[in-house]
């Protein structure tokens, strides 16, 4: 049988509408708005009502009509980036929206800077990166409680990481690794439980369910309903976090239960998940059950095309695609899109601050039912 190559109509469609609005550049912006036919069932469109010049761009303000709302204009983000050749944020109070471009210097390189004991209100802190007006974005994993990272190698994806690791670490947070490509983490192995072989990554999964049933257990005779509620009576169980990274080279079923597992059951339990790739592809979820709808969190660097930024970021947003080719430049996405840059963080620096500040040792997993009584008693 011979294969056949499936058109990306999605594709093809996002780039003559691209193209089209390209011509209308000296035009108004209204007319971006009539060529992505962004109008109600009645065929009312937003008015621009004004046009204010800030520090670092413009601000368009819009009077939406009825049926037309914020999530339409995020569905249109990237026109009017191409449109206007600038970052485009969208702001929205009833009836009013905002397009907030910016066309100041957006740094393409922050070095890591972040100070744990600042968010002593949360699990897990780690910095996402800053907005183009310069505001840090701070996220709590226990928040979310999990993610994707994607991105196509050389765009930030594998220092991303590196900062988020050593943010939680300074922080207290437990750290695990299932590293595939063995290259990028082996020498943090002072500081984090590390599996590179594919023994050692299923391993690695049972003992994190096996973790998370024995903290369920924990949690009910405490008499406690979530993580949350028991950390504010005892002190003894840490936060953990499980880094993934390649995800396409985990092939055992038992491997592919233990995360859909763990996506769905281990919040409750002082559990997350980072699953990071650099190959986003159509397949990457065979095997899966329902774990992309877990991930509340997407970071996705640029990426080859708009098929692999609806993998990481979600059916229908292509905006990893159009990113820049500027390394850690990205575009975050817990409930509405916010472009970033991340900070850079080289291995050797990581390394340096971890030996400085972070004492080594690793989670020590229980390994029997003696432990868990132990523990409990506690």
């Amino acid at each position: 049988m011979t294969n056949t190559v499936k058109p990306d109509i999605i594709g093809v469609a996002s780039s003559l509408i691209t193209w089209g609005i390209r011509q209308l550049k000296g035009k108004g912006i209204q007319d971006v708005i009539e060529a992505v036919h962004l109008q109600n069932k009645e065929g009312q469109r937003p008015i621009l009502r004004k046009e204010h010049k800030t520090a670092t761009g413009i601000d368009y303000v819009f009077a939406l009509p009825p049926g037309v709302d914020r999530i339409d204009f995020e569905a249109n983000q990237h026109y009017f980036e191409s449109y206007l050749n600038s970052i485009v944020e969208i702001e929205a109070t009833g009836r009013r929206l905002i397009l907030k471009t910016y066309q100041a210097n957006f740094k393409e390189k922050i070095p890591f800077d972040f100070d744990h004991t600042q968010f002593a209100d949360m699990f897990a802190p780690f910095p996402v990166g800053k907005t183009p007006d310069g505001k840090t974005i701070i996220e709590d994993l226990y928040n979310l409680p999990h993610m994707m990272v994607g991105g196509q190698t050389g765009y930030g994806k594998t220092s991303f990481l590196l900062v988020v690791m050593v943010a939680l670490l300074l922080k207290g947070v437990k750290v695990s690794v299932i590293d595939r490509k063995g290259v990028d983490f082996p020498s943090f192995a002072p500081w984090v439980n590390l599996a590179l072989t594919d023994a050692e990554t299923e391993d690695l999964l049972k003992k994190h369910i096996a973790e998370m049933h024995r903290r369920q257990r924990i949690l009910r005779n405490a008499g406690c309903q979530n993580f949350a509620e028991y950390c504010e009576l005892h002190q003894d169980l840490p936060y953990l976090v499980l880094f993934i990274d390649e995800l396409t080279q985990i092939r055992n079923k038992a491997c592919f239960e233990a995360i859909g597992d763990m996506s769905v059951l281990s919040r409750v339990s002082g559990i997350s998940m980072i699953l990071a790739t650099q190959k986003p592809g159509a397949k990457i979820w065979d095997g899966f059950t329902d774990v992309r709808s877990q991930l509340s969190g997407a970071m996705c660097f640029h990426v080859r095309d708009q098929t692999d930024s609806q993998i990481v970021l979600g059916s229908g947003n292509t905006r990893g695609s159009e990113l820049p080719k500027i390394k850690g430049r990205a575009v975050w996405n817990n409930d509405q899109d916010q472009i970033v840059q991340a900070m850079y963080l080289s291995a050797k620096e990581a390394y340096a601050i971890l030996s400085r500040q972070v004492a080594k040792g690793v989670y020590e997993f229980a390994t029997d039912n003696d432990q868990c009584a132990e523990r409990i008693d506690t």
